[in-house]
């Protein structure tokens, strides 16, 4: 990512978490949007989106879409690409939502 970049991705995050965001951001993959995935886990578990209304970096109505052809609880809140650095309450408490979701049918499969 070019430095300018850093208010699309991160953009309501203060001055100096944004420079260690960059400072920090990996290079992605060259062959990232050509992989392909098998065995997709949101085909046969429940799944969770959170949509960054902010997001600069992926169009919320594309996270949307995806969160829709999931089947995912989805949730939307206002942050940019990383919620779980500018808005971590929110992200862990729909973390523990899902955990409970599951929980239970966890709890009776291992016994």
């Amino acid at each position: 990512m070019l430095p300018d970049g850093i208010d699309d991705f991160a953009g309501d995050l203060p001055e100096h978490e944004k420079r260690l965001v960059w400072a920090t951001q990996g290079v992605p993959k060259p062959d990232l949007f050509e992989a392909k995935v098998g065995g997709t886990a949101w085909k046969s578990k429940p799944s969770w989106y959170i949509v960054g209304k902010k997001d600069r970096t992926v169009h919320p109505d594309l996270e949307r879409f995806f969160a829709k052809r999931m089947g995912a609880t989805t949730y939307e809140v206002e942050s940019s690409h990383v919620p779980m650095l500018s808005r971590p309450k929110e992200v862990i408490d729909v973390i523990r939502t899902a955990a409970s979701a599951v929980w239970p049918r966890s709890a009776k499969a291992a016994r």
